[in-house]
């Protein structure tokens, strides 16, 4: 089970329930594949919970179910203008939290994180794709 650096026990219930009932509706066929919060900062998919305030980026892993290895997070603004991806890192089975700050995208516009998985015998397995929108 994820363990939270930051919020509270109420924030990270109503973002299990988000998170459940939009897997609810997509499996219905309700949501777009590309669905982005409205005015959400934070959010969460697989693996990955991203949160944007300020410029800044927080993020974390915390799944306990995928694989331990060598894996990095690859952000950028959705319609283009800002990309980034974090160093490569070693993950096992622990919270890995992460911050990349100074980001250039303003209040309001949505941004994009993808956990990806650096396979063994090569190529790439994403483990997680949440967007929000940065807020100020």
């Amino acid at each position: 089970m994820r363990k939270t650096l930051t919020g509270s026990r109420s924030a990270r219930v109503v973002r299990r329930v988000s998170l459940s009932a939009g897997l609810l509706l997509a499996s219905a066929g309700i949501l777009a594949t590309t669905a982005t919060p409205a005015s959400a900062d934070s959010g969460s998919s697989v693996a990955l919970w991203i949160r944007a305030s300020g410029g800044v980026i927080n993020w974390e892993q915390w799944i306990e179910d995928e694989p331990a290895g060598v894996y990095n997070v690859h952000f950028w603004r959705a319609g283009g203008g800002w990309d980034y991806n974090t160093p490569a890192y070693n993950y096992a089975l622990r919270v890995v939290p992460g911050n990349v700050y100074n980001v250039p995208v303003p209040a309001g516009a949505v941004v994009c994180g993808e956990l990806w998985n650096h396979k063994p015998g090569g190529g790439y397995g994403s483990w997680g794709l949440p967007c929000v929108e940065m807020s100020s």
